[in-house]
């Protein structure tokens, strides 16, 4: 009983499940297609969306801050994320994501970077 508890504790979303994390630098600068979505909050943390993009079907990607808070703000124009969710699942999105270094310095002294996302046509 408690390995099946703890082995579905493993699975993150259903976005995740039996597939491979990718990282968001992979796919910079390249133009994918978002085909699914989740939002997960891990233990206290924030929120931040889980992204599968068509071109890679074995993959899933995290959204950084920037581009969860982008999805946050959808949710609050349609009504819910799961308005958003299937949305998405109904005309897939092609965005470009790139690395931005932010105009302030953060607390550290230093340029932040974070990730950006485009809507592509």
């Amino acid at each position: 009983m408690i390995k099946e508890l703890m082995k579905s504790l493993e699975k993150i979303s259903p976005v995740t499940d039996g597939r491979d994390k990718m990282e968001m630098s992979d796919v910079y600068n390249v133009r994918v297609t978002i085909d699914d979505l989740d939002i997960i909050t891990p233990g206290k943390g924030d929120p931040y969306v889980v992204l599968h993009l068509k071109e890679y079907p074995d993959k899933f990607v995290f959204g950084g801050s920037v581009v969860t808070q982008r999805f946050l703000d959808a949710a609050e124009q349609l009504g819910t994320f799961e308005m958003v969710v299937d949305a998405i699942r109904a005309e897939p999105l092609a965005v470009k994501f790139t690395r931005q270094t932010s105009k302030k310095k953060g607390e550290n002294g230093l340029y932040n970077s974070y990730t950006a996302m485009t809507v592509e046509d």
